[in-house]
């Protein structure tokens, strides 16, 4: 029994020696591994310091660059700002020998300089010739003239200093009269066409009613109106968002309009059948852009259905109301004749080849005649733009197909802007 215990001393005893040894080694390894540590520490200390010291010595290199190229500008400058001296004081030199020489000839006395030293006196009589340094200056009667043209340019120069401080400092009562001048002359001009031919005036009293109702529009009835549109709009579109809503409103459209068409039209269309080819190639063309989508199921189906009852509306506006198809007849008349202006251009630029007569045998030229049309229209666009007018047209036709075809404000913009504009343009007017 007592070995057993001495074994088991001696094995505890090594164990702990043991662990006593690799509590060492790793009391060696930590200690090794802050060593290296602060040795890398250290290194990238001093990589640092090295780099701010290269930094330091490139920045002194350049600064002492740039004073050397500074001193060796400066003589530069110098030498050419002492030239131009020198050439200013000969020519100066030579106008005044000129002179000398011209009263000489035509024996008249000289001027005499500012300090009473006649321009002869200054002569060197060796060389003939004036000195470099001029003395006295300008003669009298010479600057008696610069004096008098000063001052007329600056009471010129005062006189337009005053007349645009005025005009800045009351800009905005200035832009008024002047707006309120020519939407006073417009309706005089106004109440004298109509006086002289209200038929012919027509097309301006028009406009005209289009523009107050306009402006009555937007600066008294916009507000009240949306407030009171808001929560009825508010409503609406909380029951479109139900699909049972928006499949009843597009059935009730769908059979009014079939009503209407076997109410009014069944009798004209059995008459002349021709009528239908219409309704057939409109039904052609939808079912073959069905076919040949990619996915059926996906297709948004409002645009589609909104775009056909637009064209419906117009049609009935146009077609079966007297009122509506004499009203897109004056606007097309207004139209070609207003069209018709450009010809009055060309007739005077190009003469008979605009419009050749009938004795030569030949059409109108493209390029004097037609394309002429395409330039006018797009010079007249352009300055409406200008104005701003366009871009308001353009607005609201784009909000009005977007209510309606529930497309996004970008494409409904560009799809209306397109007809009017060009591609800048049109990113100018989607910038605003």
């Amino acid at each position: 029994m007592g070995g057993d215990e001495q074994q088991q001393k001696q094995r505890l005893g090594e164990g702990q020696k043991m662990i006593e040894t690799k509590k060492e080694e790793e009391i060696g390894q930590k200690e090794e591994e802050e060593k290296k540590e602060q040795s890398e520490e250290k290194k990238e200390e001093q990589r640092e310091e090295k780099k701010e010291q290269r930094e330091e010595e490139e920045k002194r290199e350049e600064e002492g660059e740039k004073e050397e190229n500074r001193e060796k500008e400066e003589p530069k400058e110098e030498e050419e700002k002492e030239a131009q001296k020198e050439q200013w004081e000969e020519r100066q030199q030579k106008r005044r020998f000129v002179k000398q020489r011209k009263c000489q000839n035509s024996h008249l006395k000289m001027p005499k300089a500012a300090g009473g030293v006649p321009f002869s006196a200054t002569i060197s009589p060796a060389t003939n010739a004036f000195p470099k340094q001029p003395i006295g200056g300008l003669p009298p009667h010479r600057r008696h003239r610069l004096a008098i043209g000063d001052g007329a340019l600056r009471a010129l120069a005062n006189t337009q200093n005053a007349v645009s401080d005025a005009f800045e400092e009351h800009s905005l009562l200035l832009h008024q009269i002047g707006k309120a001048a020519l939407l006073v002359g417009w309706h005089i001009f106004l109440s004298f066409a109509a006086f002289h031919s209200l038929r012919r005036a027509s097309p301006l009293l028009t406009l005209t009613a289009i523009g107050w109702a306009i402006f009555v529009y937007f600066r008294l009835m916009a507000r009240p109106l949306r407030s009171a549109v808001q929560p009825i709009r508010q409503t609406f579109n909380n029951l479109w968002r139900h699909t049972f809503f928006k499949k009843f409103f597009f059935l009730f459209v769908i059979c009014a309009i079939v009503a209407f068409l076997c109410d009014c039209s069944i009798f004209c269309l059995f008459r002349s059948r021709q009528r239908l080819l219409g309704l057939f190639g409109m039904f052609f063309y939808f079912v073959c852009m069905l076919l040949c989508s990619n996915s059926p199921s996906e297709i948004v189906w409002r645009p589609v259905l909104w775009g056909f009852f637009l064209q419906f509306s117009m049609g009935l506006a146009v077609l079966r109301w007297d009122w509506g198809s004499n009203q897109f007849d004056s606007l097309s008349e207004l139209v070609l004749t207003f069209l018709e202006f450009t010809h009055n251009g060309t007739d005077f630029v190009y003469g008979f080849l605009s419009t050749p007569p009938k004795i030569c045998g030949m059409d109108p030229v493209f390029a004097f005649h037609t394309a002429q049309i395409v330039i006018y229209f797009g010079a007249v666009v352009a300055l409406l733009y200008h104005f701003g007018i366009m871009q308001f047209v353009i607005k609201k036709m784009a909000w009005l197909v977007q209510i309606t075809l529930d497309t996004t404000a970008t494409e409904s913009l560009n799809a209306c802007a397109c007809i009017f504009l060009g591609f800048c343009q049109i990113q100018k007017t989607n910038d605003h």
